[in-house]
């Protein structure tokens, strides 16, 4: 004979039972609603997907890093003010291209739309003496009218207590066709 389970409670009924012993349910009121999932129960199911997402999360960062710290330095050079510069990479050709790269946008003329960095295998960067870097690069910028303008500069920074110093800037702008 198959066995009975209490609706309300889910204990074992009795044989051929009409009223649980625990709980005090009576086959007079039915089938009792089905019981939701308990609170321990959801909240291990969540950690559980938290815990396989930031397992996930880290493995992509793990395995891009080099692309997400080139892409934090960008950040860093182009929205950070300058108290928080020392975030980006120190003492680095990259840290050293996007700290001039933002100190041209500083500088540039007109409002424009579009600001737009080239990667740093396009660019010349010379480590000289003293832990100073030469960066020979450009900015490229498209104005609102649709214009296209080209920022050429070369660049002198050295890097002191954790922040970088701009030496010298020279910068030249032309319109690109």
């Amino acid at each position: 004979m198959r066995k009975r389970t209490c609706p309300r409670c889910s204990r074992r009924l009795p044989y051929a039972a009409r009223r649980c012993l625990h709980c005090d349910w009576t086959h007079a009121e039915g089938e009792a609603p089905a019981r939701g999932t308990s609170f321990w129960t959801r909240a291990r199911i969540q950690a559980l997907i938290l815990l396989l997402a930031g397992m996930i999360g880290g493995g992509l960062a793990y395995r891009n890093a080099d692309s997400l710290a080139f892409w934090y330095a960008g950040f860093a050079a182009r929205y950070l003010p300058p108290a928080l510069s020392s975030f980006a990479p120190t003492d680095t050709d990259a840290g050293a291209f996007f700290y001039c790269a933002r100190q041209v946008a500083r500088r540039m003329d007109g409002e424009f739309s579009v600001e737009t960095f080239p990667t740093l295998e396009q660019s010349r960067a010379v480590t000289l003496d003293d832990g100073r870097y030469r960066i020979e690069s450009f900015v490229d910028e498209t104005r609102e009218n649709g214009a296209r303008v080209r920022h050429a500069f070369v660049c002198t920074v050295h890097l002191v207590r954790g922040r970088w110093v701009l030496d010298d800037l020279e910068f030249s702008s032309s319109t690109a066709q």
